[in-house]
């Protein structure tokens, strides 16, 4: 099973880093959480839980320092009923809390801002999933930039040479490789990054 303790791992990460912050030269109000895929389900659910004084007290995390200041979110499985995984098994594999197989539904007014990208034609995680995400943040009003790029296949990463993997010249995506100076603009733009 991954939930809860995957959202207990990720609060004692981010507090360790905000016990290191000193040392390392970490400004603790300015962790950023990246999530892609399956990892963007974990991100997802985490900034709706661990900003929910309710749900934060119920999954355990309220007993971890340290906050995340932003979200950025890569192709994310957002909802296990969206297309990913396709069996039930799966499902609760991953988590017989039905209520964390629906990040969107997490989400509270106190949800941190949020960067999301995906491209249409992911063969994996159907779009629908960063949609769902997307759609819910704008009607909480939280500070939200959606990018659906028209094409690309599951798994990007960065778009450019740099992690294509080896015989996979569909890893290289120059539209899709605007994401990461697009994310960082915008995190420039709410005061997380430096101009």
């Amino acid at each position: 099973m991954v939930y809860p303790t995957a959202l207990q791992q990720l609060a004692k990460t981010i507090e360790w880093i905000t016990d290191q912050s000193d040392t390392q030269k970490v400004d603790p109000e300015r962790i950023v959480l990246v999530g892609f895929s399956a990892g963007g389900h974990l991100v997802a659910t985490f900034n709706g839980i661990a900003t929910n004084p309710e749900l934060n007290t119920q999954y355990q995390l309220d007993s971890y320092r340290g906050h995340h200041a932003a979200v950025i979110l890569s192709y994310p499985v957002i909802d296990l009923d969206a297309g990913f995984p396709k069996e039930e098994s799966e499902k609760e594999r991953i988590t017989t809390d039905q209520r964390l197989w629906h990040a969107q539904d997490t989400l509270t007014k106190w949800a941190k801002p949020c960067f999301v990208w995906q491209t249409a034609t992911d063969e994996l995680v159907p779009a629908i999933n960063s949609l769902l995400y997307v759609t819910e943040l704008n009607r909480l009003n939280i500070t939200t930039e959606y990018h659906l790029f028209s094409d690309g296949v599951h798994g990007l990463a960065l778009a450019n040479k740099v992690t294509q993997r080896p015989g996979k010249p569909q890893d290289v995506n120059e539209p899709v490789a605007q994401w990461l100076p697009l994310t960082l603009t915008w995190l420039a733009e709410i005061d997380i990054a430096h101009r």
